[in-house]
């Protein structure tokens, strides 16, 4: 299959270090960078990892009709506002958002829902997944299969931890999963199917919180340059430096000092969401 090489815009990309102390770089400016540079075809894959920034983007526009949104989101208020306007449009126009998106903006305005039954957040990472499985670059279904897999197990240990049930709480169905939520072992079952399990599973149980989410991103990180390694010039080479860049980035704001305090709260209540009430834990 051909697959369009970009010579000089790779070998014009600064180093990315895991560990990097500073970058200049910023997702914006890199983003229009790619725009200008790559094919549109190309350039199609990169709006794929930029979604999940239109997750929370949603979300905010859905619950209090916000339109302060992320700027690094592919779609701006106005479209989520047409296709909110096409449910009740006798012809509706061509949606401007993926399907799974649109999705949940009609569940959320079909009269027979419960919303505070929903969790949009769930709704679109399985949506976010499930396209991502379908990707039309092999590169970017790995990754978002490894991603998912890595996040499920993150996810069953946590529930195991604190006695909450575990199949709600996972995205996706898939063999992994059913072993997450019927092996009672301490690593599922999943050893001999999965290299990194045992690995996983020291991860999480680390004690410090940010020290087990920066392993967990080194892992990440790991698996992109692996499969990457053999891409020199192409579109993978490309995507994998932009998933590594969205990682650096990261971890390069919140390992100052402000930023680390804020991310050490989000974990700390993170963790407590795991946590069954006092009074459900006395019955037991």
């Amino acid at each position: 299959m051909f697959r369009r090489e970009y010579h000089c815009f790779v070998a014009g990309l600064p180093d990315l270090l895991f560990d990097e102390g500073k970058i200049t770089q910023t997702l914006d400016t890199f983003r229009q960078e790619l725009r200008e540079e790559l094919h549109p075809v190309d350039y199609r894959l990169v709006h794929l990892v930029f979604l999940p920034y239109d997750h929370n983007n949603l979300i905010r526009y859905l619950k209090d009709g916000s339109d302060d949104f992320d700027q690094l989101g592919n779609y701006s208020p106005e479209d989520f506002a047409a296709e909110v306007q096409n449910l009740d449009a006798i012809i509706p126009e061509a949606p401007r958002i993926e399907p799974y998106l649109a999705g949940l903006i009609k569940l959320w305005y079909d009269e027979n829902t419960d919303r505070s039954q929903l969790d949009p957040e769930r709704i679109l990472l399985n949506g976010y997944y499930a396209m991502m499985a379908k990707a039309p670059n092999d590169f970017l279904k790995k990754w978002s299969a490894f991603d998912l897999t890595l996040r499920n197990i993150v996810t069953a240990v946590n529930c195991r931890r604190f006695g909450r049930e575990i199949a709600p709480e996972l995205i996706g169905e898939n063999h992994v999963n059913s072993q997450l939520v019927r092996n009672p072992a301490r690593d599922f079952g999943l050893t001999s199917e999965l290299d990194q399990m045992e690995k996983i599973i020291q991860i999480c149980e680390l004690p410090d919180l940010l020290e087990r989410e920066k392993k967990l991103d080194l892992l990440r990180w790991e698996f992109i340059d692996e499969a990457v390694f053999f891409h020199y010039f192409d579109i993978d080479k490309i995507l994998g430096y932009l998933l590594r860049l969205m990682i650096a980035l990261r971890w390069f704001r919140l390992e100052r000092p402000a930023g680390e305090s804020l991310f050490r709260e989000l974990l700390e209540k993170m963790e407590k969401s795991y946590q069954l009430p006092e009074e459900f834990q006395r019955k037991k």
